[in-house]
């Protein structure tokens, strides 16, 4: 325990103090010596854990390119080239307006 915490009376020795949890996380000190009370953190404060680097934060990402976002259909990567050539498009209308007489 740290004796800075408490404050004594003059002509105190300083003995050790008398610990005691009064609620969770917390101890109260009292000298035996001079009946001076203090408190203090039961346990040290534990320091948060580092976060970790967000690389992708999109749940989808392209299977070519593991660090670009796509949509769920796997379309909208940037660094593909864009397959437009295999559109499809409509044939050509037959003419039925001449019918044979």
């Amino acid at each position: 325990m740290n004796d800075m915490t408490l404050t004594h009376a003059t002509g105190c020795s300083k003995p050790p103090p008398d610990s005691r949890l009064v609620k969770p996380g917390w101890l109260r000190l009292k000298c035996p010596e001079c009946a001076h009370v203090g408190s203090v953190a039961a346990i040290a404060p534990t320091l948060a854990p580092a976060p970790r680097p967000n690389t992708v934060a999109a749940a989808y990402v392209c299977r070519d390119h593991h660090e670009q976002p796509v949509n769920f259909r796997g379309k909208g990567c940037p660094r593909c080239p864009t397959r437009k050539a295999n559109k499809r498009t409509a044939s050509e209308p037959s003419d039925y307006t001449e019918m044979e007489k």
